[in-house]
């Protein structure tokens, strides 16, 4: 059955257009920068699909370059396209937050990247019950130190002085989120796909099992 809280919540799926060269850079030594791109590729379509399939809730992709001719493909033409912006990751992300949650009519955001296959619809119903339980900050912990999903329902400001790209991403955002008096929900920690170590975990994948056996000898 469907909650009115759900029914006004907003899933945004932070994406990259597939520039070769300029995606999945720390594959290169286990994958060409050709084949790299087109894991990124699969990942991304991937991850929306999860995403699409919760039709309950709206969805919309926040990429960059909004102009690639990647966002024109059939895939997304269900999907609202959005500009990611500028500045780092956590500006654009605190960006996304305060845009959106300004809005009276959506009482709650998800963002996701495009990097985690584990991710799916039953994770993300998951973090929608821990928000529709009254949890302010949801996490969804990467195995890497960062984090595969956040949710708020307030654009709490946590991402100011963290290092992205770093193993102290989450631990710096519950940090921030302390300062604030605020406890995150943590969901079940999963494994993304950004080093030449994860791609063993693609083989369970039938549409993304190429890569795992495709590394460089």
């Amino acid at each position: 059955m469907i909650q009115r809280d759900r029914a006004r919540g907003l899933i945004v799926q932070f994406a990259k257009a597939p520039i070769v060269g300029q995606v999945k850079t720390r594959l290169h030594s286990a994958l060409t920068p050709e084949d790299a791109t087109e894991l990124h590729c699969a990942l991304v379509k991937h991850s929306h699909k999860v995403v699409s399939s919760l039709v309950e809730v709206k969805c919309a992709l926040a990429v960059a370059p909004p102009e690639h001719a990647f966002w024109r493909e059939a895939d997304f033409a269900r999907t609202a396209l959005w500009s990611q912006g500028d500045g780092n990751l956590g500006q654009r992300m605190q960006a996304c937050f305060e845009r959106q949650l300004c809005d009276s009519s959506i009482a709650w955001v998800i963002l996701i990247g495009s990097d985690c296959p584990a991710l799916n619809s039953a994770y993300l119903v998951d973090a929608i019950k821990a928000l529709e339980q009254g949890h302010e900050l949801v996490l969804g912990p990467a195995t890497d130190g960062g984090y595969v999903l956040i949710a708020m329902s307030s654009p709490f400001p946590v991402f100011e002085g963290v290092d992205w790209g770093s193993a102290k991403v989450l631990t710096q955002t519950c940090a921030k989120a302390a300062g604030l008096g605020i406890a995150p929900y943590l969901l079940a920690p999963l494994a993304d796909v950004d080093r030449p170590e994860d791609l063993a975990q693609l083989g369970q994948y039938a549409h993304l099992a190429r890569w795992a056996v495709g590394a460089r000898p």
